[in-house]
């Protein structure tokens, strides 16, 4: 035992080795594609402080290092602050150091132009492994002094071999330039670099890695292949010509600003007769008389427009703009914060169709690659000069607004060039993974998405609205040119229609005795003609004369005939449209019907979405309670059957209840059409008593004033009870909403009685401006994921019983209206 013991003190001590390969597959988990390996390094120079870098790729380009012939070549050069030996030694060639984390951490800029540091995980060199075998450096810090030269094969990083056996060369060469300059020789894939079509990929890609809109003028990314210079930002400045439509975004100190540019060409349609009374109405004064309805359309009035001075289809039209509150901005998911200042824009591009065209061809872009144009599309997120994640993906959800009430014009992810930057350390609650792919979800991601939503809300909603607009605008003024008024609908149009058929079958008889009439002097013309013509004393003048009259009379009676026939069947067919004017106005009448009873139904919806919501807490509770009970039944060592049997009996009902609710069909639309006896106080009062728990869950408090004027109306219950219900859930969300961002407010709700109806409003933070214009339009909403139907039906549904609810002009203490007036004249009991 004595002699084992010596022996290992002998030894030498033991150490931690690494396996080279484990870099290796490190390398190849943390960068994705070439092109984010080239990004990486890009970086590099970025945190460097140049004011340039330059990527040459050189496909041809040969070297024999060590025996082995080594083919192509990507060199990255800047003219940064450079290395010093201790910062390569201690950074560049320690495998995740980073001193830039530090900095960033210190919130610490570069000293040039000020910029926040992109690396932090100290694997940007790594990058370069995906690319290349050998891996050179020559950097400087001071043109006055030598450079330095580090040199290392990824080749040799192979299972078996540890780190400390790598080796790595360093020497001093002549100086040169501050800066430093990267060359992988030996490239990875040489093929890939060399075809056509993989030079126009990377060139697509790095220009939206490499931010193509210019968001940092002092920092210039010049990339070069096979000595030919590609410019990364001349493809992008050409695309965003043709826009159609931009957005301008900036989010600051709580305040999200929003600004949109239209081009004219956005309503032009798609059809040939839209072409046309778009040329006609809108195109012919550059928009004003267009501009002026918009001013006009009740639900833009939330926007706040303004015409430009455009002289051509390429000019912007109008700009829109609109103000968020922080606290207006409903959660996409919570827990939620802000994510800190940034800027965005986004380009809406029509592809291929005829405001494309108008716009390239305008532009001088006639020749622009629409296949190229599609892969610029996407919306990157960008932290200084670099995307984070890829934009190729819809991340933002374009797609499925689209399929939404109002969004047939809505934004898509394949016409949307865009990107969002937040500058400096703003967005540093806001964690990359490590990968690069995207962000980590945390309460700064879920702030930055509501953010994000609220923008979609935005654009969507003016493209729409106003979209809609431009056809109602030309279709008015199409009727006024064909002396209709514009109140001219479709009733009218079939009303028309009806009358033209009734005169035709009056006026048939008409025609036709007319045209017996025709005939008969026709005839006797003929006859006249032929007995002058057999006159023995006619001289042959005369006769060669009456001869063309006679082929003239047959000829206009040839005609006559042959128009006289077609003019029947024209008056028989339309006396026959008499049976089809009388079917469209019969089913005018059932759209009507169903109209209203889509309305019903939709309330219906509501009802039944807001009661599953509501009856499943209960259920669990009910469940959780039963099982509490057994378990004190049996701490206690009661074991009476019957009593277990009905606790279980209960719990398997409220599965089965569960269950039913995701199908159930609450008020059936017969209890609907039933009008009741009602007091609105006794209603209002149920209503609150029903859901007492769930209130003081929230800590919701009702307050209830002037109850001695209460009124009694004649409506039905159920729709009464959606009516407060209604109301209440809008106050109950923006409160709870309200008091996540000042928690230091209590939620109350209040409902004021007068002599016509009540009047509702809360504590939470009011109406926005601009929303108070629009509150009851259909699919109008604040709410991330609203459907904006709640106030409309409540107001249709008051509107069938001659009652309404409008918005009251008080303001509260934060300036905003709030207070919602319910009339209910319509529907006053005789006895009150």
């Amino acid at each position: 035992m004595e002699t084992f013991s010596n022996n290992l003190k002998e030894q030498q001590p033991l150490k931690l080795k690494i396996d080279a390969n484990v870099v290796r597959q490190l390398g190849e988990e943390l960068i994705s594609d070439p092109e984010q390996a080239i990004l990486e390094l890009v970086k590099n120079s970025y945190d460097a402080d140049s004011d340039w870098c330059v990527v040459n790729i050189d496909t041809t380009y040969q070297e024999e290092i060590s025996g082995v012939t080594y083919k192509g070549r990507i060199t990255i050069e800047d003219d940064g602050v450079g290395m010093t030996q201790q910062q390569i030694s201690k950074g560049w060639l320690t495998i995740s150091y980073s001193e830039k984390q530090k900095l960033k951490k210190e919130y610490k800029l570069t000293k040039k132009h000020h910029r926040s540091y992109q690396g932090d995980k100290g694997l940007g060199r790594l990058s370069s492994m995906k690319l290349g075998s050998v891996l050179r450096l020559n950097t400087s810090t001071d043109k006055d002094i030598p450079s330095l030269f580090v040199q290392l094969n990824w080749d040799e990083f192979r299972p078996g071999t540890t780190l400390d056996n790598i080796p790595v060369q360093l020497s001093q060469n002549e100086a040169r330039n501050r800066g430093t300059k990267l060359e992988i020789i030996g490239l990875t894939d040489l093929d890939k670099w060399k075809s056509t079509e993989s030079k126009r990929e990377l060139q697509t890609k790095l220009s939206s890695l490499i931010s193509p809109f210019k968001i940092d003028e002092n920092f210039n990314v010049f990339l070069n292949i096979d000595k030919n210079d590609i410019d990364l930002s001349k493809l992008t400045e050409d695309v965003l010509k043709i826009a159609v439509v931009q957005f301008n975004f900036e989010y600051k100190n709580g305040i999200l600003c929003c600004l949109g540019k239209v081009k004219l060409p956005y309503y032009l349609g798609t059809k040939t007769q839209s072409e046309s009374r778009y040329n006609k109405f809108i195109k012919s004064d550059n928009g004003q008389e267009f501009y002026n309805f918009l001013n006009e359309v009740s639900n833009l009035k939330e926007y706040k427009l303004k015409k430009l001075n455009n002289q051509k289809e390429t000019d912007w039209f109008m700009e829109f703009s609109q103000e968020y509150n922080w606290q207006d901005i409903t959660a996409y998911k919570t827990p939620y914060e802000s994510p800190g200042n940034f800027v965005a824009e986004w380009n809406y591009i029509f592809l291929g169709n005829k405001a494309f065209r108008i716009l390239s061809n305008e532009s001088g872009l006639e020749d622009i690659n629409i296949e190229l144009v599609k892969t610029l599309t996407g919306i990157g997120v960008y932290k200084g000069q670099f995307r984070v994640g890829k934009s190729e993906d819809d991340w933002l959800g374009l797609a499925k607004d689209k399929t939404s009430g109002e969004g047939f014009y809505s934004l898509r992810p394949e016409n949307t060039i865009g990107y969002f930057s937040f500058p400096a350390y703003e967005g540093e609650s806001l964690k990359e993974k490590s990968d690069r792919q995207g962000f980590v979800e945390n309460e700064a991601y879920n702030g930055f998405m509501s953010i994000a939503k609220k923008m979609i809300a935005f654009s969507n909603q003016f493209l729409n609205r106003s979209r809609r607009a431009s056809i109602t605008f030309t279709e008015n003024k199409n009727l006024l040119e064909n002396n209709r008024p514009e109140t001219f609908n479709a009733e009218d149009a079939i009303l028309e229609i009806k009358n033209l058929t009734s005169n035709a079958k009056s006026k048939k008889e008409k025609v036709y005795q007319s045209s017996k009439e025709t005939v008969v002097v026709i005839e006797n013309a003929k006859k006249s003609i032929d007995s002058a013509l057999n006159d023995l004393f006619l001289d042959d003048k005369a006769r060669e004369v009456i001869q063309i009259l006679k082929n003239q009379v047959n000829l206009v009676n040839e005609k006559y005939l042959a128009f006289n026939s077609e003019y029947d069947g024209f008056l028989n067919t339309l006396v026959s449209h008499e049976i089809s004017a009388d079917k469209i106005i019969y089913r005018l009448e059932q759209f009507e019907k169903q109209i209203d009873d889509f309305y019903d139904f939709t309330a219906i919806g509501l009802a039944a979405q807001n009661l599953a919501h509501e009856i499943n807490p209960q259920l669990d509770d009910i469940t959780l309670n039963a099982n509490e009970i057994k378990k004190s039944l049996q701490s206690l060592n009661i074991q009476n059957i019957n009593i277990y049997s009905q606790i279980n009996t209960i719990i398997r009902t409220t599965q089965v209840i569960a269950k039913d609710v995701t199908l159930i069909n609450p008020m059936l639309r017969s209890r609907r059409e039933k009008m009741d006896d009602l007091n609105i106080l006794s209603v209002a009062q149920n209503y609150i008593e029903l859901r007492e728990e769930r209130f003081k869950s929230e800590e919701i408090k009702f307050i209830l004033l002037d109850e001695q004027l209460s009124i009694n109306i004649k409506f039905n219950k159920g729709k009464f009870t959606q009516i407060i219900d209604n109301l209440v859930r809008n106050s109950e969300y923006w409160l709870n909403h309200f008091y996540k961002i000042n928690n230091n407010d209590q939620k109350k709700i209040f409902i004021q009685y007068t002599p016509t109806g009540f009047i509702l409003w809360d504590t939470g933070p009011g109406i926005r401006e601009g929303m108070d214009q629009v509150l009851f339009e259909m699919f109008t909403t604040d709410k991330v994921n609203g459907q904006g139907l709640g106030l409309f039906i409540t107001n249709k549904i008051l509107n069938q019983r001659g009652c309404n609810i409008r918005l009251l002009n008080e303001l509260n203490s934060r300036n905003r209206k709030y207070k919602f007036e319910i009339d209910m004249t319509g529907a006053i009991s005789d006895g009150n």
